[in-house]
């Protein structure tokens, strides 16, 4: 979250993306498409699965993919098509996590 000072700081919040959008580019809602970036990619995105990693919670609140795993452009083309997985439920071995597991598998 991009945090506010002062009375503003109970929000309402406002997602910060900068380093996101620094390595894989921001989103142009104009072109529908990422814009900028260094050359990363979101594995997600590549496979156009937009799961949300998040556990569902007791107020309701909407989940979201917050969970990113980035490749860069000789990996994205070792991605496996149809590979890319977010694991439900969450991973037994951490309980107390409120997020999913994701992978993928790459052509060695």
């Amino acid at each position: 979250m991009l945090w506010q000072h002062g009375p503003a700081q109970a929000g309402p919040y406002v997602p910060d993306t900068r380093a996101l959008d620094y390595l894989i580019g921001y989103w142009d809602e104009s072109r529908g498409c990422r814009a900028g970036g260094i050359g990363f990619s979101d594995v997600a995105e590549l496979a156009r699965d937009y799961t949300p990693t998040q556990v569902p919670v007791p107020d309701g609140r909407q989940r979201r993919a917050i969970d990113r795993l980035l490749v860069n452009e000789p990996w994205a083309g070792a991605v496996i098509p149809g590979s890319y997985q977010v694991h439900q439920p969450a991973d037994p071995g951490h309980p107390d996590s409120d997020h999913l597991r994701v992978s993928v598998a790459i052509r060695a």
